[in-house]
């Protein structure tokens, strides 16, 4: 007994340790994969406005000089291009009129991913190009210390207030002289968010004149949009409200111009919408979005821009410097207007400032770019000193032409190159990837002894040098010292060290009943694995991860069949049993479940489009078949728990069952979802329901401690199972509780699919029932709509019930709900093992577990190593980055957890 609980202790340390060190190692891996992007000084420093060119003094305060005293800076969350353009919703009258006679100009603002709101709003401000870590940083935002319009402005006397999103002023938190903000997170408001906003304008046009600048950010259209998508009735509504609000700071501007007070209203959205509602990819929908300029004419024919290229129009408008960090142009749509002298000088400032990031590039000058630049200043020159004004016309549109195309150019380049990957931090986190997969596979590995011990002070040398190398020594070679860096080197070492200790063969650190494991599955589970993960190399393979997941599934059931049928065909030589039939009936049942359920939601990028069952049962308006499919997946949940249950359990169980399947289609019922058949919350939003429900789990929870954890507290094996069982009927209530309503019938699908197939499998090793579990994870993580494109992470089920905006439980809501059928799988797996008493511990089973994620997360952080510098990189590749470490975070910290008891119990 001594011998085998030190053994379990053992194990349990060497995998806390696992589990521990790769947490750390992701951290770190995400902080070298995303740094912050930060093109030049980091100080909100000035950037001269020229004032001779080639010798030639200009009279800088005649040709620069603002063009509007007033602006109105109106930011509308998730307005995408189609919900300004389209004529057949005549949402936005005021809008389209002013379009319609070339008052407003139209502009189509294209945003770089992520499309999440507080790079988008750094980008327009700063110039700057945000990076992919800004999509954690979202949730926490700091203040900006580049520089920025904000900061020009406040730098040259201009006074400005802000409302809305209280991004902004974390952002800039000394900037605004008057301001109030709302919370961007809490998606279930979809009136109050703004109300709040348009209550101040009326003071701030009417009565209060102080102020040159105003920034308003509205949330409606954006919660309206995560919540029920762009296709609800509630859009039109929202979309005619934001025109309301145009069309009163119109009216207003209207005077102020007539009074002589020049003034311009910006409307623009800070990203799209995708068409399930989300936003955070790079899909058209979520890119392109439209920048609207009322109070000046416009040509006409709609333009392109970058979203980047905003912070240096505001600049040009208030006649302040550009953002040191800018690495945006002029929007010619803007300055078409002044005088040609005018348009000569913005460009070539505007030229002049990104040529000095562009000459801190590497081999700048054999670039074309190089040439044509002091080309067009040569021209320019010219053109000044009077030598080429008597040419036709077309010499100066030949010179504005090449100006335009010399900052296109440099800034296409600035762009891709604004992010310096660290490869010296990617190499260790490598490495320590290898490591802990090593240590967790190398039961199952046959290697040479030579090989291990190459690879054991293989490790020890490249952490001595990638260490000494990255964290002693700047980029010019010389050595210095900070406290930071000291800290993370010496853990890196820490752990560097005690891996290769791991990994030295001196005896078996994690014993495994899976001896025969590979053997047994016929290789099928770990081909696919490697096929899987080989896979990921493609960015088409990893925008339609769903459907190697799906192939994977079919060829198992595929497989099945044709077993079940030759079995059938040789008893029915011998003779033939009803339960041959019902097996191959089985299997036919899941290959139709299987089709109708990866309809259920349409994923990935290439078909996300069409329709699917989830969008038809929305589109209903009668919510007959969502009211159906809801009541019908509860009533098979509370079925399953009254037979999984105990006999002496099963009345007060089913009880507490019923209660909390009513609150959960209450909910639902609240957020009109389905037919709310009371009266009793009608005007909930659903905030008394789920406390209720939340009420009724507590006691649920220590129903099942006193009665069924602590009854069974001295018969271990029953003991274990009873925790297990109740962890499950905690995951499985609360999945229904946060998913959507028609994504409901997932939670009971899963389950009978893991019984089937359990049964089917029966007389298969313990260890492939394993590898089958995570299979059916993976599969029912993409019926349920998910991919690896941030826009299909639903942000409102982090928000489900609450009254105010809490980020821990927020963030514990969206792990939960978009990982429920991966975990589910998981405890499955465990509660079978517990309830056979087969001698097939925990750590057996998170043993295969970590291998089957850290193979695929080790080979894919490879890839994305190399293919840093791919066109892809932000738009496929890093999200994808991010959901396999967040995917490994979640499942190590559960494995973690459901470990304790069985260790505690030893």
């Amino acid at each position: 007994m001594e011998t085998t609980l030190f053994g379990n202790r053992w194990k349990c340390l060497v995998t806390t340790y696992i589990f521990c060190s790769t947490l750390f190692t992701i951290s770190l891996l995400l902080s070298a994969f995303f740094p912050l992007t930060h093109p030049s000084n980091s100080t909100a420093s000035p950037s001269d406005i020229p004032t001779v060119i080639n010798g030639i003094k200009l009279n800088t305060e005649t040709i620069y000089k603002p063009s509007a005293q007033k602006i109105v800076f109106m930011v509308i969350d998730a307005l995408r291009w189609d919900f300004v353009t389209n004529s057949d919703t005549n949402s936005m009258p005021w809008t389209t009129a002013s379009i319609s006679n070339n008052s407003a100009c139209l502009i189509q603002a294209r945003a770089q991913a992520p499309t999440v709101t507080m790079p988008r709003i750094k980008s327009m401000m700063t110039g700057a190009v945000s990076s992919f870590i800004d999509v954690i940083l979202n949730f926490g935002a700091t203040s900006v210390t580049t520089d920025s319009v904000l900061h020009q402005a406040k730098n040259h006397g201009h006074k400005m207030i802000f409302y809305g999103d209280d991004t902004w002023i974390k952002l800039f938190p000394t900037i605004f002289d008057r301001h109030e903000g709302t919370t961007s997170f809490f998606v279930s408001d979809f009136t109050e968010v703004d109300a709040n906003v348009t209550r101040h304008i009326d003071e701030e046009l009417e009565i209060n004149d102080d102020w040159s600048i105003m920034i308003l950010h509205y949330l409606g259209l954006d919660h309206i949009g995560h919540t029920f998508g762009p296709r609800s009735p509630l859009v039109p509504l929202k979309l005619k409200e934001m025109d309301e609000v145009i069309g009163k700071i119109l009216k207003r501007i209207d005077r102020w111009n007539n009074d002589g007070i020049p003034s311009i209203l910006i409307v623009c959205g800070d990203h799209g919408m995708k068409n399930s509602g989300g936003h955070g990819g790079a899909t058209p929908e979520e890119t392109l979005v439209p920048l609207l300029v009322f109070g000046d004419s416009c040509p006409g024919d709609v333009s392109q821009i970058e979203q980047v290229d905003i912070a240096t129009t505001l600049s040009i408008i208030l006649g302040i410097p550009i953002p040191q960090s800018n690495l945006g142009s002029i929007s010619m749509d803007i300055i078409g207007d002044l005088p040609d002298a005018h348009q000569l000088f913005l460009l070539h400032y505007n030229a002049k400032h990104m040529f000095q990031h562009f000459r801190k590039l590497s081999e700048f000058e054999s670039s074309e770019i190089y040439d044509n630049y002091y080309k067009t200043i040569k021209l320019h020159t010219e053109w000044l000193i009077g030598k080429n004004r008597h040419k036709p016309e077309s010499q100066l549109e030949f010179i504005i032409k090449l100006y335009d195309k010399v900052l296109k150019g440099m800034k296409e380049i600035l762009i891709k190159s604004a992010v310096k990957y660290d490869r010296t931090i990617m190499t260790i986190t490598i490495v320590m990837i290898l490591q802990a997969f090593f240590i967790i596979s190398k039961k199952s590995w046959k290697l040479a002894l030579s090989i291990k011990w190459f690879f054991y002070w293989w490790t020890i040398g490249v952490s001595l040098w990638l260490s000494l190398n990255h964290f002693l020594y700047n980029e010019n070679n010389e050595v210095y010292f900070e406290l930071r860096d000291f800290w993370i080197m010496t853990i890196v070492f820490v752990f560097f060290t005690i891996n290769c200790c791991l990994c030295r063969p001196i005896h078996d650190i994690i014993p495994s009943s899976l001896s025969h494991c590979l053997e047994d599955s016929k290789i099928i589970f770990p081909a696919a694995m490697v096929l899987h993960a080989v896979s990921l190399s493609s960015s088409s393979f990893v925008e339609e991860e769903h459907q190697t997941w799906y192939f994977f599934w079919v060829t198992l059931l595929t497989c099945l069949l044709s077993l079940e049928i030759g079995r059938t065909y040789q008893n029915y030589r011998d003779r033939l049993s009803s339960d041959n039939i019902i097996r191959v009936f089985k299997v036919l049942i899941l290959m139709t479940q299987h089709r109708i359920l990866r309809k259920l939601n349409s994923t990935g990028n290439k078909y996300a489009h069409l329709p699917d069952i989830g969008g038809w049962m929305k589109d209903e308006e009668s919510h007959l078949a969502m009211s159906f499919a809801v009541g019908v997946s509860l009533g098979l949940l509370v079925l399953i728990g009254f037979i999984s249950e105990e006999k002496r359990f099963r009345r007060v169980t089913l009880g507490f069952h019923v209660i909390l399947a009513v609150c959960v289609y209450s909910r639902h019922a609240a957020d009109n979802s389905v037919i709310n058949f009371t009266s009793i919350h009608r005007d909930s939003k659903g905030i008394y329901e789920v406390r209720a429900f939340w009420m009724v789990s507590g006691i649920f929870l220590l129903h099942c401690i006193r009665s069924g954890i602590w009854s069974y507290r001295n018969e271990r094996p029953k003991f274990l199972q009873r925790i297990v069982f109740s962890v499950i009927q905690v995951w499985v209530l609360v999945s229904t509780l946060l998913h959507r309503a028609h994504d409901v019938i997932l939670v009971p699908m899963e389950l009978i699919t893991i019984f089937v197939i359990y049964e089917l499998m029966e007389s298969r090793d313990n260890g492939i029932l394993v590898y089958v579990s995570y299979w059916v994870g993976n599969v029912f993580y993409f019926y349920q709509g998910n991919s690896n494109s941030l826009a299909t992470v639903d942000v409102a089920a982090g928000y489900v019930g609450l009254q105010a905006y809490w980020p821990l439980i927020a963030k514990i809501y969206l792990c939960v709900n978009t990982y429920s059928a991966t975990i589910l799988a998981y405890l499955m797996i465990l509660y079978k093992n517990t309830r056979d008493r087969q001698g097939f511990d925990i750590f057996s089973i998170n043993r295969v577990y970590s291998i089957m994620r850290i193979f695929p997360f080790a080979v894919y952080t490879i890839i994305v190593m190399i293919h840093r510098y791919h066109l892809f990189i932000w738009t496929i590749f890093s999200p994808k980055l991010l959901y396999e470490a967040t995917y490994t975070a979640v499942l190590f910290f559960v494995m973690f957890v459901m470990q304790l008891p069985f260790l505690l119990t030893e």
